[in-house]
C-alpha cells in the first residue's frame, strides 16, 4: 500500500504533541544555485555522489529555498540554460519546529512522498520523508491510546481520571458511586444470613461465593466495555441487538468451560453433586445476567444521554454481585431440598 493510501486512512491527529519536525529530517539533499547553469548543476549533482535523490532543492544567494527541480528537468535542458529558468517556485516546506500532526495535516493534504524543512531563515536543513512522519504519528496515537485506556480504566468504575484540586472535591466525586455498592454488599448481607441458616452445609457454599461474584464481576465489566466501545465507535446508529446476541452467545460457552473448571474439581473433592449442581446453574444463569446487565446499562445511559463509561460501571458491579449471590443461595436451597 502506498504512504498516499496509508495517510488517506488515518484518524484525526493528535494534539499537542511533544515531538517536532527537527526530530525526524535527514540531511539527504542536494541543494544548487539559483544562477547556474544546468551543465553546471549536474557536475554539482554527479559530485555530491547521493543515491536515490529525485528533485533537487534551488537556493538563493542567502542559502534560502527558492523552489525545487526534478532530475529529469535538468537532463532534458541545455546544459547552457540556467537553473532559473526551469526550476519550480513557490515550493511547500515545513518548519523545523513544527509539530509532527501539523506536518501530518500538511503531507495528508496533498499526499507528498517528501517535504523539504527549513529553519527560520528559510535555509533547508533536511527532508522529511512520509514514511518516517507516519511511523511516529503512529507512536504518538499508540501512547496517547493507552493514556486514555488507563484513564477509562478508571472511569468504568465511576472514578474520573481528571486531576482534581481538592480532596474534598475528588472524594464528593466518588461517593454516589461508593454508596452504589454499599447498597449492593447491604443487600447481599441480607440475603445470606436470611437464605443461607436454610443450608445444611452454609460454611462449604458461601467458601464458594466470592470465585462466584468475581468471575460473574468479570463478565459483567468485559460486556460492558464491548458495548461501551461500540456505542463510541457508531454511535448514530449502534447494532446492539446483533452485539447482545454475539456476546450472549460467548457468556454461555465461558459459562460451560468455567463451569468444567469449578464444578468439576469440587464434586472429585468433596464428593457433593448437589454443590457442583448448584455451582453451575450459578455460573450458567448468572453469566447470561452479567452479560445482560453489561449490555442494557450502557445502552440505556447512552440514550439518556448520560457518560455510561462512568455511571454503568458501578451498577452493574453492585447489580451483578447482588444477583448472583440471590441466585446462588435460592439455586442452592432448591437443589437441597432435592437431596
Amino acid at each position: 500500500m502506498s504512504h498516499f493510501s496509508l495517510m488517506a486512512r488515518r484518524q484525526k491527529p493528535v494534539l499537542h504533541s511533544k515531538h517536532r519536525v527537527k526530530e525526524l529530517c535527514i540531511p539527504n539533499f542536494i541543494t544548487i544555485s539559483l544562477y547556474l547553469t544546468v551543465g553546471e548543476a549536474i557536475r554539482v549533482i554527479r559530485q555530491s555522489a547521493r543515491h536515490g535523490i529525485f528533485y533537487i532543492y534551488v537556493v538563493d544567494e542567502q542559502k534560502k529555498l527558492s523552489g525545487v527541480v526534478s532530475v529529469r528537468n535538468l537532463l532534458v535542458s541545455s546544459d547552457d540554460q540556467k537553473v532559473s529558468d526551469i526550476y519550480a517556485k513557490g515550493v511547500v516546506s515545513v518548519s523545523e519546529d513544527m509539530a509532527i500532526e501539523e506536518a501530518y495535516r500538511i503531507f495528508s493534504k496533498d499526499r507528498f512522498l517528501s517535504l523539504p524543512v527549513t529553519n527560520s531563515d528559510g535555509q533547508i536543513v533536511g527532508v522529511l520523508h512520509a514514511h518516517e512522519l507516519i511511523d511516529e504519528y503512529e507512536k504518538d496515537l499508540e501512547e496517547l491510546y493507552q493514556e486514555r485506556s488507563r484513564g477509562e480504566l478508571f472511569e468504568l468504575l465511576g472514578i474520573k481520571s481528571e486531576p482534581v484540586d481538592s480532596p474534598v472535591e475528588l472524594a464528593w466525586s466518588r461517593l454516589p458511586w461508593l454508596l452504589i455498592n454499599l447498597l449492593g454488599g447491604a443487600i447481599s448481607a441480607f440475603f445470606i444470613h436470611d437464605l443461607a441458616s436454610g443450608l445444611k452445609d452454609a460454611v462449604l457454599y458461601l467458601a464458594f461465593v466470592p470465585i462466584l461474584l468475581i468471575i460473574t464481576e468479570s463478565m459483567g465489566m468485559q460486556t460492558m466495555s464491548i458495548v461501551i466501545g461500540h456505542l463510541h465507535r457508531v454511535a448514530k446508529r449502534p447494532r446492539l441487538r446483533q452485539l447482545f446476541a454475539r456476546e450472549a452467545t460467548v457468556a454461555v460457552l465461558l459459562a460451560i468451560g468455567c463451569s468444567i473448571c469449578i464444578a468439576g474439581p469440587v464434586y472429585l473433592w468433596k464428593g457433593s453433586l448437589a454443590l457442583s449442581l448448584s455451582i453451575t446453574l450459578t455460573i450458567l444463569v448468572g453469566f447470561i445476567s452479567a452479560c445482560t446487565l453489561g449490555h442494557v446499562f450502557p445502552a440505556l445511559f447512552h440514550r439518556m444521554k448520560v457518560d455510561p463509561q462512568i455511571a454503568a460501571g458501578p451498577v452493574v458491579l453492585a447489580i451483578a454481585d447482588a444477583s448472583t449471590l440471590v441466585l446462588y443461595l435460592v439455586i442452592a436451597l432448591g437443589i437441597a431440598k432435592l437431596f
